[in-house]
């Protein structure tokens, strides 16, 4: 490397690290604006198909790998139903253009 030439390479320290995923917010990609409804919608489906399945499963599986399964559905329920809110709370008008 020349002298005038820059090392992009150079890793960002914990800190650092920590300092930008706390202003992309939990959820949000890093450097990115509010993700779309049309994602968020891709995921709730790719969700609902996962829950879909699993509930199959259950219904086939022996009672050694019931309980996992159970875990699983548990699981899967729950983040289908955050999903769910997430859309909803997408789909709706800012407060400051909400009619008072």
């Amino acid at each position: 490397m020349g002298p005038l030439s820059r090392d992009t390479t150079r890793e960002t320290s914990a800190p650092q690290e920590r300092k930008r995923r706390i202003r992309a917010g939990p959820g949000k990609p890093e450097g990115k604006g509010p993700v779309s409804i049309r994602l968020i919608a891709i995921d709730l489906y790719r969700l609902e198909r996962e829950v879909a399945d699993l509930e199959k499963r259950l219904e086939i599986c022996s009672n050694a790998e019931r309980e996992e399964v159970e875990d699983l559905l548990r699981k899967a329920r729950a983040e289908r139903r955050r999903m769910k809110d997430v859309l909803e709370g997408a789909k709706e008008d800012p407060i400051c253009r909400q009619a008072r």
